[in-house]
């Protein structure tokens, strides 16, 4: 029942054999899914900053298209707009960071600003 609900949130299940009394061989097997789990967690954190980077390389992207195309007199009411979404955006991450959503202004920056 454990394994089964781990591959439904997503996971892999890891199973291991009959453990001896052998406290050496108990470390050891400890010791590999440590090692297996410190791997994962490393592989998930270059992942989520690889995101992030495309993420900005995007916004930085769209800023840059806008420009082009939107007169001048309008520039700051989009801007208001793209700090509004930004806002969004940055709450999503401090969520999935979990750092609850945060009410906080952000200052008026916006990511690549």
């Amino acid at each position: 029942a454990l394994a089964c609900a781990v591959v439904e949130v997503g996971a892999m299940s890891y199973r291991v054999g009959p453990v001896a009394d052998d406290p050496a061989l108990l470390r050891k097997i400890l010791d590999d899914i440590v090692a297996q789990a410190n791997d994962l967690n490393q592989k998930t954190g270059d992942a989520y900053g690889q995101a992030l980077t495309q993420l900005q390389d995007l916004y930085n992207k769209a800023t840059v298209e806008i420009e082009k195309i939107v007169p001048e007199e309008r520039v700051n009411e989009i801007k208001d707009k793209i700090e509004e979404l930004s806002n969004v955006i940055n709450s999503k991450i401090n969520e999935l960071r979990g750092g609850g959503a945060s009410s906080a202004p952000s200052g008026g920056s916006t990511p690549g600003a």
